[in-house]
């Protein structure tokens, strides 16, 4: 009887996790464990203090409470599947496994207690999976008030003001756009989690007048992620990695880049996650019919980003970075350093006019960034040392069509303002496409 009562109780309190506000979780974090200390072999105080670890971002603490628990009668349902959820959480999905199996075999475990521990194998079975592809893929059509990103009114040319050419000057255009992110990640099933982590993304636009907007942009990354510092320092990762990347203009070479960086991530908590990224990389610019001093853009880059992001609630995400990049050229004035950062808001909510009961979400983003060049351009104003300031910003609605297809829909308005006219434009894209992600 006492264990069935004690069951039953256990059940209740696991089950009944209060919800604390964030600045709050500290604080009853440490009561608790001041409690379990205090009362180190009653049930209940334990089960609180594992609930207050799990929340305040200490995973190994509450594995080691509802471990404890453990120890007097192994058979314990509901304490075998929040061990297994625990350490699907710290990416150990085989022990995870093993706490799941427990729940499967237990004649105690209730149906829904059941259900999860199934879920958790599911899960679990497929992180197991040495070799591993995900991607998302994005095909639309979009009209763009400036496809080319174009100036408008007189430009300069060694100082004077002229009339543009028609390639220069702002020009309207509907046009097609694909891009896609492909990833693989291979386990090396090591102690620090060990996984080579592979990216190839994507992007091109095709228009259907203004031809010198064509552009494509491929982008390879690669390099083994692992725990950092996994001793001291709980969810803290780093990957080194390798980079490419080729850029085509109006069907045209631009330019090859390459180099190496490393990558930084850090759960805070199981709702938030910073990261960071620095690189180093070469740009070597091509000659072509469009450009033929091309070469002279040449040079290298030092760039650094970190951003922060915090699941706020069940229908709110928030996230928000700055990056910084000093790029130098073979010719001073194509030298320059830029600073920026922005924020974005994802909010999620249940279909409005029940096309599917899928969830929707709506992401609102803007960004800033400023940029300042090392010296004047003799071919555009001798006099004067292009500054330039970029606003951007964009809205999108992402409706779930069935399996991993959704319809997307984005729009985005651009302003740069700069010291030199040639420089300065604005423009206002709409798109709508058919995402997949699987």
């Amino acid at each position: 009887m006492r264990k069935l009562i004690f069951a039953a109780a256990l059940g209740v309190l696991i089950a009944a996790t209060p919800a604390l506000a964030q600045t709050d979780t500290r604080a009853a974090y440490n009561a608790a464990f001041q409690e379990m200390l205090n009362k180190p072999t009653d049930p209940a105080t334990v089960v609180r203090f594992a609930q207050r670890a799990e929340q305040a971002g200490d995973l190994k603490g509450a594995i080691a409470a509802y471990e404890r628990l453990l120890l007097g009668d192994p058979d314990q349902p509901r304490v075998n599947a929040e061990l297994a959820v625990l350490y699907f959480k710290l990416g150990l999905p085989e022990t995870a496994k093993i706490y799941a199996d427990a729940v499967l075999a237990s004649p105690r475990a209730a149906p829904a207690t059941r259900e999860q521990a199934r879920q958790l194998l599911a899960d679990a079975n497929t992180q197991l999976v040495r070799s591993k592809f995900s991607g998302d893929f994005v095909l639309g059509l979009q009209y763009s008030s400036n496809a080319n990103s174009g100036a408008s009114g007189l430009v300069l040319s060694n100082g004077s003001p002229v009339v543009p050419s028609p390639n220069v000057s702002s020009s309207p255009d509907w046009g097609v756009i694909g891009g896609g992110l492909l990833h693989h990640r291979y386990d090396l099933q090591t102690s620090d989690h060990a996984a080579i982590e592979s990216d190839i993304a994507f992007y091109g636009t095709r228009q259907f007048a203004v031809s010198t907007a064509n552009v494509f942009i491929v982008d390879l990354k690669s390099g083994p992620r692992f725990d950092l510092l996994a001793d001291s320092v709980d969810g803290l990762t780093a990957r080194p990695f390798f980079t490419g990347r080729y850029v085509s203009q109006h069907d045209l070479p631009t330019y090859w880049a390459y180099g190496t960086g490393v990558d930084f991530g850090k759960e805070i908590s199981p709702s938030t996650r910073v990261t960071a990224t620095v690189l180093g990389r070469r740009r070597d610019f091509q000659n072509n019919a469009d450009a033929p001093t091309n070469d002279q853009s040449s040079g290298t880059e030092i760039y650094g980003v970190a951003g922060l992001e915090s699941q706020v609630n069940s229908w709110l995400t928030l996230r928000a970075g700055g990056s910084a990049l000093h790029y130098v050229a073979s010719v001073a004035s194509q030298s320059y350093q830029e600073y920026g950062g922005g924020v974005t808001a994802v909010a999620a909510f249940t279909d409005p006019i029940g096309l599917n009961g899928e969830q929707w979400t709506v992401t609102l983003g803007g960004n800033v960034a400023f940029a300042a060049y090392d010296a004047p351009d003799p071919t555009v104003d001798p006099s004067t040392t292009r500054t330039q300031r970029d606003l951007v910003g964009s809205l999108v609605l992402t409706v779930p069509l069935r399996d991993s297809l959704a319809l997307v829909s984005q729009a985005t308005y651009t302003d740069r303002a700069a010291s030199i006219v040639n420089y300065a434009y604005n423009a206002a894209t709409v798109m709508t496409g058919v995402s997949w992600h699987f």
